[in-house]
């Protein structure tokens, strides 16, 4: 078994349809759906893991920001309508939490194989790497062509972040500064950023600290997928 770690929102199943030489699905707004004999075929597993004893490539990059948006429209509003099937403290939390998540991929980011970074600046560095690791686990072999194919349609359903970063009045921004913050051991002591009276303080207490975080790199993806009014 070859297990890949990723942070959630960077594209791990378009990497296993990837490598596991899947047809494209149509439209897609995620990659979340596998063909079972053919995952089972090439024996890749993926999981969202931390401790670099426990898998064997790491496929991660800096853009910490474009994986949280990627989690929040794909996951916790496509697949799980969380916005609308739970409550604000839950649905809040889960974005504070998931950016606490994927920001601490930094920890580990020496041990990176596939680079997202790569993927959207350098693709032919990303394509390098995918063919190394097709030849030395006997995969079949993607064309560059039909690589690149694939790379453009995962790059047409990610978020364009471009209205909500840096902006201190959104709560999605808000929720991902707040997140990175926490990992800091900064964290409000004089309210709770769970309740929605709260999110002036939350909007607050972000822009007062945001000059500690250290994870800022976004890639302004230009694609026609943005963020509803959800929080």
């Amino acid at each position: 078994m070859i297990n890949i770690s990723y942070p959630g929102g960077a594209g791990g199943n378009w990497l296993l349809n990837l490598l596991c030489s899947e047809l494209l699905p149509d439209n897609p707004v995620n990659f979340h759906k596998h063909n079972r004999t053919q995952i089972e075929k090439y024996s890749i597993k993926l999981a969202h893991e931390l401790d670099p004893t426990k898998f064997d490539y790491l496929y991660s990059g800096k853009f910490y920001f474009n994986f949280y948006l990627n989690v929040i429209y794909k996951c916790f509003h496509n697949d799980l309508d969380i916005f609308n099937q739970t409550d604000y403290k839950t649905y809040f939390l889960e974005c504070v939490n998931t950016a606490k998540f994927v920001c601490r991929f930094d920890q580990i980011n020496d041990h990176v194989f596939f680079n997202y970074d790569d993927l959207i600046n350098v693709p032919k560095n990303f394509y390098t790497q995918l063919y190394k690791f097709q030849s030395e686990n006997s995969c079949d072999i993607i064309s560059e062509e039909d690589f690149l194919l694939r790379r453009d349609q995962y790059i047409n359903t990610c978020v364009n972040p471009v209205t909500i970063k840096h902006n201190f009045n959104n709560m999605f921004w808000v929720g991902f500064v707040i997140g990175q913050l926490m990992n800091l051991d900064l964290v409000p002591q004089d309210f709770l950023i769970h309740e929605y009276q709260n999110q002036d303080r939350c909007k607050q207490f972000a822009l007062d600290n945001y000059q500690q975080c250290t994870l800022t790199k976004i890639h302004d993806i230009d694609t026609n997928v943005f963020m509803p009014n959800l929080l």
